[in-house]
């Protein structure tokens, strides 16, 4: 309820009714509703990324790597859950540090993987970039483009297969080789 309904709009007596538990269990485990919505954005978060962290190995050309993270992420950002899940937490991590915390880890896990490729291939020499934390970040930014901005906000249809591909090959030929003329 809270992907479709946000913290605020939540009734938490109509969830416990749903669940079929009870007030008294659900204070007992989380301690009332915002310990609850923070539990359950961190099963979504671990859910959602932990797939992401498991894609490829430091074997991997950077294109095929980049390519395969670039669009496994992007489908992920733009699917329905991946959707309501930046939704709710743009409209509501400010409000909750536990939430802020659950936010920092999804996207700390995703960053510290691609991170830690981009370190083994920048050791192999295939790669030249000085700190790989903020190029996994920038590189991430560019894959969702404003695909995933106009998506939350319901202002875009889906991306077709096709334009999916072309904004992930995009961003890693400009993350590649960037803008210059050699």
């Amino acid at each position: 309820m809270f992907l479709e309904q946000g913290y605020e709009r939540t009734n938490i007596n109509e969830l416990v009714r749903r669940t079929g538990g009870s007030m008294a269990t659900l204070y007992r485990y989380y301690g009332g509703k915002a310990g609850l919505f923070a539990a359950m954005m961190e099963e979504v978060r671990e859910e959602l990324l932990t797939p992401l962290t498991r894609l490829g190995g430091a074997q991997e050309r950077p294109e095929v790597f980049l390519t395969r993270l670039g669009e496994a992420f992007l489908r992920l950002a733009l699917s329905p859950d991946g959707v309501g899940f930046f939704r709710v937490l743009a409209s509501e991590a400010y409000k909750f540090p536990e939430l802020q915390q659950v936010v920092g880890r999804g996207f700390g896990q995703i960053t510290r993987h691609l991170s830690s490729y981009l370190d083994a291939q920048v050791a192999n020499g295939f790669l030249q970039l000085g700190d790989t934390r903020r190029a996994a970040g920038q590189f991430l930014e560019m894959v969702k483009g404003q695909a995933q901005l106009l998506a939350v906000m319901g202002l875009s249809h889906p991306l077709s297969e096709d334009d999916l591909r072309a904004q992930v090959d995009s961003a890693v030929g400009l993350f590649l080789h960037g803008c210059s003329r050699k």
